[in-house]
């Protein structure tokens, strides 16, 4: 096996964990706007939010493909839907 090609299939793992940490930040964020700030302005500052989960939801579904394309390469299969069953992707 590829030493290289599993380091880095180790590596683009270990995103998905830090994807579910920045959507709780996100509900979090999202949750203190619409409290803490009159309409108007959360309603901007929360077309912002909405165009930078935009794109890291982009990201993600890369990074996703990624690591599938990779796992069918090195071990012949897809290991990362046996491994995310019962989890909620982030899409």
């Amino acid at each position: 096996m590829d030493k290289a090609a599993i380091d880095y299939h180790m590596r683009l793992t270990t995103f998905y964990p830090q994807f579910r940490a920045i959507g709780v930040n996100y509900n979090q964020v999202l949750k203190t706007i619409t409290t803490s700030f009159p309409e108007k302005k959360a309603l901007a500052m929360l077309a912002k939010l909405e165009k930078i989960a935009i794109e890291l939801v982009a990201s993600n579904r890369q990074i996703m493909n990624l690591i599938e394309d990779l796992e069918v390469k090195i071990y012949g299969s897809n290991q990362t839907k046996s491994v995310l069953i019962g989890k909620k992707k982030l899409e």
